[in-house]
């Protein structure tokens, strides 16, 4: 075998050896963060019942039916917790870490998407670094869904009122 050859092997097994140990790497890491998220949901479960809520499930599950291009695709939907409190049922998100702001387009998503397939009376998120569950409520103020149906609905009362005056007037 000549240098360029025991060269060239050397950097494809350099390569080889850097992949295996970036995977092992981000294997690592994922179980850690799985690990953490675990003991913070079970954490969780104790915090919320000593506040005054009922845990009715855990890491409840929801298929979600996408379609597209009239082709179904089944999606799933994983909320941490589902509680109790009086009447009222809410999904809780724990987070831990930097992704405990409920204004964080990702954790905003996820919340909306909680809300919007759970169709709970509220949605909580418990930050567990510091120990706080805050309420979420979502309201949509923008135009970009605005409905003609108030003017329709405007339009045919303006036209009832003045058939009737005309009415009223044209009758005396």
């Amino acid at each position: 075998m000549q240098r360029t050859d025991l060269f060239i092997w050397g950097i494809f097994i350099g390569i080889l050896f850097a992949y295996i140990i970036s995977r092992k790497y981000k294997r690592y890491k994922t179980k850690k963060i799985l690990k953490k998220a675990k003991l913070a949901e079970r954490k969780a479960v104790v915090l919320l019942k000593k506040w005054g809520y009922h845990v009715l499930d855990v890491q409840l599950k929801e298929t979600v039916t996408i379609y597209i291009d009239n082709k179904p695709h089944n999606c799933p939907v994983r909320a941490d917790l589902l509680v109790r409190r009086g009447w009222k049922r809410y999904i809780v998100e724990v987070k831990t870490g930097a992704q405990t702001q409920a204004t964080l387009p990702n954790v905003r998503r996820q919340l909306l998407e909680y809300y919007l397939v759970y169709k709970p009376d509220g949605i909580l998120l418990l930050d567990m670094e510091k120990e706080q569950l805050k309420k979420v409520n979502f309201t949509c103020t923008g135009t970009a869904h605005s409905s003609i149906k108030p003017l329709i609905l405007a339009i045919m009362i303006g036209i009832c009122l003045g058939y009737g005056l005309l009415k009223i007037l044209g009758g005396r």
